[in-house]
């Protein structure tokens, strides 16, 4: 048993991680929208630009950017949408699945009560049964079940002991 100053002790320190957790969460968060604008950007800029150009033609159109620079907003732009979407499972899926998680379970759990009692009655029952069964012998020649002080099998005749 714990005494009640390390019982409060402990709700503190989960107190003081999860607002840690929801500080780290937040900032993630923002660090997303981040990621998404300059996704869209970038690929945007690249993009665009690399559709005006013909691949055969010359390295440089009047009033764009070389060709050079926007394959590097390209990849930037492909980078930061990769980063996106690392940010959107941490910021986003995995703090929901911690959230509902244990709350799902324990609806589960208690919905399921009865069953679980009735599962846990039916293993017991059948655990008892097998360990009734271990203090039986077994006939090693034709593989049934025969007394445990049984010097023939009743079955086959062979010899057990």
């Amino acid at each position: 048993m714990i005494n009640e100053e390390e019982r409060i002790r402990l709700e503190e320190e989960k107190k003081e991680k999860e607002e840690k957790f929801r500080r780290t969460v937040k900032k993630m968060r923002i660090a997303l929208c981040a990621a998404v604008v300059l996704a869209a950007v970038f690929l945007g800029l690249g993009i665009s630009t690399l559709v005006k150009y013909d691949p055969f033609g010359p390295d440089k159109i009047d009033g764009l950017m070389p060709k050079a620079a926007a394959i590097c907003l390209t990849a930037f732009g492909a980078i930061s949408a990769f980063a996106a979407f690392f940010l959107t499972f941490f910021s986003i899926v995995i703090p929901a699945m911690t959230k509902y998680t244990a709350t799902i379970g324990g609806k589960f759990l208690e919905a399921n009560k009865d069953n679980i009692a009735f599962a846990h009655r039916i293993g017991a029952e059948q655990f008892k049964n097998a360990m009734k069964e271990d203090e039986k012998g077994y006939c090693r020649y034709c593989g049934k079940n025969v007394p445990a002080d049984s010097a023939f099998c009743p079955y086959c005749g062979q010899k057990l002991k």
